[in-house]
């Protein structure tokens, strides 16, 4: 396995850039285990005030999302995507008054342009609508609008860390915090796994700390190491560090004729990653790593999702993310670039 290219940005473990200043970083946020635990607190607190929910959410999402929705007896529709950037035309046949909850997502790290418009027209049929952000590829506490309710983050996908997320909300949570000697016994089963199996989605930190999806307000704490990465880490050197790369890679794959999925960021933007098309997702994953090289796939939907969101599942089936985190360098880039020749 060529070891810069991994399943996540934790190659650099306990090496890090950090901040002059004092304060943590994200200082509204209540630090997670994982994005999954900070989404299902956040739903089980609202699930207090209402017996019966519904929400609307992509089909376009890693499936640790909707578990949570389902953990917490909320029901489900989801709106189709035809790219990554929503429109109200993609909500618009799915949404009425049933709508309790709007669930979006900023893929990749961009931020979606046409948000506002979108969260106005989601108020103007239920203007008690509770519109849940999804930050999991964005590091940045900045831009959230006055409409969102709450705010996930999974800060693993892009610090060098084995765990860790978050939930930002405008209403006060109630939880039970388990032990941290907790956290940092499971963060020991995920350092274990990489070890032994590797680059496996069969052994996924999900699949390892797999819950009973009973509705629980107890809260798992990030481990002692993550979160002083989370609060300490130089975001700001990062992010430009991002910006740059996605820049590289853009260049070296355009003179391939290999199809981006973003040709250009704009001020908002953060990568987390450099999507591409290609012809066949889990040929080309697989093909890769035969190689020694692990390449991402966001997000391999089930069948049955293509009778409900044929653009989603016709994406999730084209869609490969070439990595952006620190240990990425020209050198790793032009490797894959002779490769993919």
């Amino acid at each position: 396995m060529h070891s810069k290219f991994q399943d996540s940005p934790n190659v650099n473990w306990f090496s890090f850039p950090r901040k002059k200043e004092d304060e943590p970083n994200f200082p509204n946020v209540i630090k997670t285990f994982m994005g999954r635990d900070a989404l299902n607190i956040y739903l089980w607190n609202i699930k207090q005030k209402r017996e019966t929910l519904t929400a609307l959410i992509p089909a376009y999402i890693c499936k640790e999302v909707p578990d949570q929705f389902k953990r917490n007896s909320i029901d489900i529709k989801y709106y189709d995507l035809k790219n990554f950037q929503i429109t109200v035309n993609d909500i618009k046949s799915s949404l009425d008054k049933s709508i309790d909850i709007f669930y979006f997502v900023h893929y990749f790290g961009i931020y979606q342009k046409n948000i506002k418009e979108i969260i106005k027209t989601v108020k103007n049929i239920n203007p008690n609508a509770i519109i849940i952000e999804d930050r999991a590829h964005y590091l940045s506490d900045k831009y959230i609008l006055p409409e969102v309710d709450a705010v996930i983050y999974s800060f693993r996908k892009l610090l060098p860390i084995p765990e860790g997320g978050g939930i930002y909300s405008k209403q006060k949570l109630t939880y039970q915090k388990k032990p941290r000697l907790y956290s940092n016994f499971l963060v020991s089963l995920v350092l274990l796994k990489k070890k032994i199996f590797g680059h496996n989605p069969k052994f996924s930190r999900s699949n390892v700390m797999k819950d009973t999806l009973k509705p629980s307000n107890e809260l798992l704490l990030p481990s002692s190491f993550s979160e002083k990465v989370i609060n300490q880490y130089n975001i700001e050197e990062e992010i430009q560090f991002r910006r740059k790369l996605f820049y590289l890679w853009k260049e070296n794959i355009e003179e391939l004729g290999i199809k981006p999925v973003f040709k250009e960021l704009s001020e908002k933007d953060i990568p987390q990653g450099f999507p591409i098309y290609v012809d066949n997702a889990q040929h080309f994953f697989e093909n890769m790593l035969k190689k020694g090289i692990f390449l991402k796939r966001h997000w391999e939907l089930p069948k049955y999702i293509e009778k409900v969101a044929p653009f989603s599942y016709n994406l999730s089936n084209k869609i490969i993310t070439l990595p952006i985190y620190k240990g990425i360098e020209n050198r790793n880039v032009i490797f894959l670039k002779n490769l993919l020749k």
